[in-house]
Order: C-alpha cells, then structure tokens, then sequence
C-alpha cells in the first residue's frame, strides 16, 4: 500500500508538471487542447497536497511498524496494544484531508474570480465585451 500510494503521488506530480508545460509551451492553439490541459493541471494541483498527506502517513505508518517490532520487546502488552490501535486503527488523513480540501475548493473559487475580474479589467477585453453586447442587443 505504500509503493501505490507513493507511485500515485510521484503520477500526479507528474501529470500535473506535463499539463502545465503542453499548457504554458501552447504547440497548437485549439481551444479544446488548451482548455483540457488547463483543466487537468488545476485539477491534479488541487488534489496534490491531499495525496501528499496520505503519502506521509503511510510513510509514518511504515516507520512506526518499523519501531513497533523494537517496542514490543521494551514494553508490556498494554502499551504495545495501546500503540497499535492508535497507529492501526485511528486514520488521521481522515481530519487532515478534508479540511485541506475545503481550503483548496475555496482559494480555487476565489482565484476564478480574479481572473475574472481581471479580464474584465483589460482594455483589450473591454472592446470585446462592447461587441458582444452589440451583439446581443441587435436583432
């Protein structure tokens, strides 16, 4: 379970950092190539800092296995007990994540509207917006 959850986070990294560069290095300007790979590099960012949380605690599971075999002999069968269902049965990616989720869901929101608005602002786009109301309004 640890290799998949590390080979998934090292796949996510990786797609996201080839989205971004097929996005930023434009070969074709067709608005469905750019548009997927824009959405796929958001989309794999966004979910990133959860698969690293889960990466970690596996990581940390796996360290405290580890040692859990050097406490066994050191400790009584309570506290060998006591350690493992607290390292076994309490998944602590459970609070972490999503939480984390929320906050990316919001600054995503929030960074859509900025983007917006800042199009909006532009003078280029003013003119743009100024045709298509035109647009709009004519029969």
């Amino acid at each position: 379970m640890l290799v998949l959850d590390v080979l998934n986070l090292l796949a996510s990294f990786s797609l996201w950092r080839y989205n971004k560069y097929k996005f930023h290095s434009r070969s074709s300007y067709r608005l469905e190539d750019t548009y997927r790979n824009r959405q796929n590099a958001l989309t794999t960012f966004n979910f990133l800092p959860i698969k690293l949380i889960h990466a970690i605690v596996y990581c940390s599971l796996f360290v405290v296995y580890v040692l859990g075999a050097n406490l066994k002999r050191e400790r009584t069968d309570g506290e060998y007990l006591f350690i493992n269902v607290v390292t076994n049965i309490f998944p602590y990616y459970v609070l972490a994540c999503p939480l984390i989720l929320t906050i990316l869901m919001h600054r995503d929101r929030i960074n859509r509207k900025n983007d917006v608005k800042g199009m909006i602002k532009q003078e280029e786009f003013q003119q743009y917006f100024q045709a298509l109301a035109r647009q709009w309004n004519s029969e």
